[in-house]
């Protein structure tokens, strides 16, 4: 269905020249003129009071000039177009440049669109405008104790006192406090620390007696182990040197009182069998 501007012109003494916008439900027509007939047109014209002469009209067919969905008003000698959003000009042919206002902020790129327009935001920003900042420190980056600073798409963490790195992940100290437990020494390695537990304790903080039995809970400690072979070996290794010295003295004795009851032996077979 397309829109035409029907003028009609007066053609008898007293009659009126009227000129109305009516919906032709006939095909778009090339001729220069178009006989459209009253029933043609919408039932919704408004006549006044107005009679007319014939069944239908001869008449000049003028497209209506609003494009891309333009509205179109008759005006005396001319027309008015009403254009929609994205557009304008006499006849809405031209479309308005949305990027021209510079509605994108903080550095983002703007993309015209059909009546609107779209923001491509740097880094750390956010927004239809990117008008927001985004805050870094909303995540928690900073461990230990210390104090995030939000920055233009960073952020800086405040370490607390003994801890470093870019999140305060670095423990400088690390046996600060005394980790270790039940007379544990604390070794301090690269960020971390580890226990030398006194014999019947195990764990990485001898927290685990080594007669208690977890399931699931193993030693890392090798030498938990070895201190308790240790302490039932000392005893037995004495026991067995002590047995060694007892059997060295009882056969140096014995050697001795049967190297002297020879010698008297032979002595006395000397002076028996003497020549003198």
């Amino acid at each position: 269905m397309g829109l035409y501007v029907c003028v009609l012109v007066a053609t008898t003494e007293h009659s009126v020249i009227v000129t109305m916008t009516t919906a032709h439900r006939t095909p778009v027509r090339t001729e220069e003129y178009a006989r459209i007939t009253l029933e043609d047109m919408s039932a919704t014209v408004a006549w006044d009071g107005l009679e007319t002469d014939a069944r239908s009209i001869l008449t000049t067919v003028v497209p209506v000039p609003c494009q891309n969905g333009g509205t179109c008003y008759d005006e005396v000698n001319g027309y008015d177009c009403v254009c929609p959003r994205g557009w304008e000009g006499e006849d809405c042919g031209v479309e308005v440049n949305e990027c021209a206002s510079n509605p994108c902020q903080n550095e983002a790129n703007c993309t015209d669109l059909i009546g609107s327009f779209n923001c491509s935001c740097a880094d750390g920003y956010y927004g239809p405008h990117c008008q927001y900042e985004l805050n870094e420190c909303l995540s928690s980056p900073c461990l230990n104790g210390g104090s995030c600073r939000d920055l233009v798409n960073s952020y800086s963490c405040n370490c607390a006192d003994g801890f470093a790195g870019e999140n305060c992940e670095i423990s400088l100290f690390p046996c600060r406090g005394d980790p270790c437990q039940n007379g544990g020494t604390c070794v301090e390695e690269f960020n971390d620390y580890s226990c030398l537990c006194p014999p019947g304790y195990t764990d990485h903080n001898c927290l685990v007696p080594v007669d208690v039995q977890v399931e699931g809970l193993t030693s890392n400690n090798e030498g938990d182990d070895v201190m308790g072979y240790v302490k039932w070996a000392v005893p037995v290794a004495v026991l067995l040197i002590l047995i060694l010295i007892v059997a060295v003295v009882i056969v140096t004795l014995y050697w001795r009182r049967k190297s002297k009851r020879s010698c008297k032996l032979f002595f006395c077979t000397l002076i028996i069998y003497s020549p003198f």
